[in-house]
């Protein structure tokens, strides 16, 4: 009876060995490794987790969008929204932070990011005698009220909605710049019409809420404000430069006073 139960016990013993993992990934069926099914061997450990874009290279990416932005910023009075806020969706999300607060993250960065290529901007076109200081007074101090109220609203709205104000903002400028000249003089005499009625501090606080929304400078829709209220071309760009600065000042300190009451999945952000 020993004998048969020690024979039993040691048939059992081998079973394991001959099922049981070796430790370099391979199951042992006599002397010929098996590899198991999905491609993996037996007792190997796959890490499913996605991979993450290394930070050096997230860093060279955002170097060089922040060189487009100032690039645009002086070449065509805009703070360079259209560059940095699509990038910056599309990197944030490899430094870790929550992907429900991508967009508001992207908008608040961008609006931050503007502040020293529209000062840039501003000065240097103030320098050349473009900057039209009656036009600012009435336009900049209405924006960044706007921006403010524009940088509150984005933070307590579900990220997607910012997305795709952003989304509705770039294919409207896409159409516009498909239809050919950004602003025509039939453009510009319906665009009067419609906001002639309207108060100038109500349309500077109209660009700048939708523009902080969006993460934009606003100079799509200063500029052509402007042209349809007969000022010329050099002008309006360098009006769009100082109210473009007025909304990142405003918008950005709205988003960083915001209470994020959501993880961001990373402690080096203020506010959003």
């Amino acid at each position: 009876a020993r004998s048969d139960a020690k024979a039993r016990s040691d048939g059992r013993k081998a079973g394991r060995a001959i099922l049981s993992p070796m430790r370099n990934g391979y199951a042992s069926a006599g002397t010929c490794p098996v590899r198991a099914p999905g491609g993996v061997f037996q007792g190997e450990r796959v890490d499913r987790r996605p991979r993450r874009t290394s930070n050096m290279t997230v860093y060279l990416a955002l170097l060089l969008s922040g060189v487009a932005s100032g690039f645009l910023a002086g070449l065509l009075g805009i703070g360079g929204g259209f560059v940095m806020v699509p990038v910056l969706i599309l990197l944030l999300p490899t430094l870790g932070i929550d992907p429900g607060v991508v967009a508001k993250v992207a908008v608040a960065t961008s609006l931050a990011a503007m502040i020293p290529t529209a000062c840039s901007a501003v000065v240097a076109q103030y320098r050349r005698g473009s900057l039209d200081v009656v036009w600012v007074r009435r336009l900049a101090p209405a924006a960044a009220i706007g921006a403010i109220v524009g940088s509150q609203l984005a933070a307590a709205a579900n990220g997607r909605w910012v997305a795709m104000v952003f989304a509705i903002y770039v294919a409207c400028v896409a159409v516009k710049m498909l239809r050919g000249s950004p602003v025509a003089p039939t453009d510009a005499g319906r665009a009067a019409r419609i906001v002639g009625a309207l108060p100038v501090p109500l349309v500077g606080a109209l660009i700048g809420t939708f523009a902080s929304i969006a993460g934009v400078g606003g100079a799509s829709l200063t500029v052509p404000f402007l042209l349809s209220a007969r000022a010329e071309m050099k002008r309006a760009l360098a009006v769009s430069s100082a109210v473009g600065l007025a909304i990142a000042l405003a918008g950005g300190a709205g988003f960083a006073i915001a209470s994020a009451s959501v993880a961001t999945g990373s402690s080096e952000l203020i506010g959003f």
